[in-house]
């Protein structure tokens, strides 16, 4: 069985998706990592963490080097 594949849709999807992406990070946002991503996630609806009081605190040891430089 041989399946056929659109190279001309792969081709066309594959240059909406740099257009959506990386054109417009350099186009509009000239770059700004920070602002693109604001502008990206801006309608994310993730809910907003909450207090595992089940979890275990560890205490993170203090960086042997701290003081050294």
């Amino acid at each position: 069985m041989e399946d056929d594949i659109d190279f001309s849709s792969i081709q066309r999807d594959r240059t909406e998706l740099q257009r959506l992406s990386s054109d417009r990070y350099w186009d509009e946002f000239n770059g700004d990592w920070k602002s693109y991503l604001q502008d990206v996630f801006k309608y994310d609806d993730a809910p907003p963490s909450v207090e595992k009081p089940f979890r275990i605190k560890v205490k993170e040891k203090e960086h042997p080097f701290v003081n050294w430089i």
